[in-house]
C-alpha cells in the first residue's frame, strides 16, 4: 500500500502561488465534437494543467463533446485526439502548456473546460488536474473504472444515479486541495482507493448500495469526513498513528481494537468495508 506521504509528494507538482489577479483578457470559445463510431467500450485520458473543469454526461450520438475558452491572444494548447481500434475508442484531452510557478495571475486562470462523455458504452476514465476547479458529475455514465488525481485543486463530485454497470476500480488522488464527494454508493464499484495529501475532504458514501465493496483510504496531514446514510452496512477498520485524531459518531458497535460495525451489518448480503489509515490528520465518521 502507498504512503500518502509519498503519493503527496507527486501531486505537489501541480501546486502553485496565486499571484494578484489580472483583468479578464478578451475571450474565445473552441468546440470539437467526435461523432458516434461503433465502438464498445471507450478509454477517455483528460490530463489538464489548470482552469476550470466541467465533466458530465452526453448523448448516445457523440462519442464526446468539447468546449474551450481561451484568450484569444494565445495560441491555441489543446491536444484533442481520438481514434478507434478492435471495438475500443481511444479519447485523449491534454493541455499542453506547462504552467510556471507565478503563473496563476496571468490569463491562464481564465481557462474554461466542459466535456461531455457518451453515455452509449462503458467508459474506462483517468482525469488529471494541477490547479483549478473541477466539476465532475458521473450521474449517467456507464463507468467501468476511474482514476482521478488532483493537484492544487478545489473538486467537487458527484453520482445521482445508480450507474448501470459495475465499476471495478475506483481510485481517487489528492494532494494540496479540497475535494467533495456525493453518493459515491451510486458508482456502484467493487473496489475504491482514497488517497489524500494536505486539503480537507469529505467522502459521503450515500446512494444505492448494491453489492459488497471495499475502500481504502490514507490521509497524510490532512482532514476527511466520512458521511453515510445510517441504515447502510458498514464496518469500519482504523489504524492511526500517536499523532493522529479519530472520531466515530453514530449507531456503531465496537467488535475489537480498531473494528466497529453499524447495526446492519451482521444481518444484510451486501457489506461495505472501509479501511482507514492516518498519519499527522484528521478522521470524523459519522451516519446521518
Amino acid at each position: 500500500m502507498r504512503r500518502p506521504f509519498h503519493i503527496l509528494l507527486r501531486l505537489l507538482a501541480g501546486f502553485s502561488v496565486i499571484a494578484l489577479s489580472a483583468p479578464a483578457p478578451a475571450q474565445e470559445l473552441l468546440r470539437r465534437e467526435i461523432a458516434a463510431s461503433d465502438v464498445k467500450e471507450l478509454n477517455a485520458t483528460i490530463k489538464l494543467s489548470f482552469g476550470h473543469v466541467s465533466l458530465r454526461r452526453g448523448t448516445t450520438d457523440k462519442i464526446a463533446v468539447i468546449e474551450y475558452t481561451k484568450p484569444k491572444e494565445s495560441e491555441s494548447d489543446l491536444e484533442c485526439r481520438y481514434s478507434a481500434a478492435g471495438g475500443i475508442g481511444s479519447l485523449v484531452i491534454r493541455s499542453e502548456e506547462e504552467e510556471g510557478l507565478w503563473d496563476r495571475g496571468s490569463e491562464k486562470e481564465h481557462r474554461e473546460w466542459s466535456i461531455e462523455l457518451t453515455d452509449r458504452i462503458p467508459v474506462l476514465l483517468h482525469f488529471e488536474l494541477g490547479a483549478g476547479e473541477g466539476d465532475i458529475d458521473l450521474t449517467g455514465l456507464k463507468l467501468r473504472t476511474m482514476n482521478l488525481s488532483a493537484g492544487a485543486s478545489s473538486i467537487r463530485l458527484e453520482c445521482n444515479e445508480l450507474n448501470r454497470i459495475k465499476a471495478e476500480f475506483i481510485e481517487i488522488e489528492s494532494g494540496v486541495s479540497k475535494l467533495t464527494a456525493h453518493n459515491l454508493c451510486n458508482i456502484n464499484f467493487d473496489r475504491m482507493a482514497f488517497s489524500g495529501g494536505v486539503g480537507s475532504y469529505r467522502l459521503d458514501f450515500g446512494g444505492n448500495f448494491t453489492r459488497n465493496a471495499t475502500v481504502t483510504i490514507e490521509v497524510g496531514l490532512g482532514a476527511v469526513a466520512v458521511t453515510m446514510p445510517e441504515g447502510l452496512p458498514a464496518r469500519i477498520k482504523h489504524d492511526d498513528s500517536w499523532f493522529s485524531s479519530f472520531d466515530l459518531d453514530g449507531n456503531f458497535l465496537k467488535k475489537s481494537k480498531g473494528v466497529y460495525e453499524s447495526a446492519a451489518f451482521g444481518s444484510a448480503d451486501q457489506r461495505l468495508v472501509i479501511a482507514i489509515e492516518s498519519g499527522l490528520g484528521t478522521v470524523k465518521v459519522h451516519q446521518r
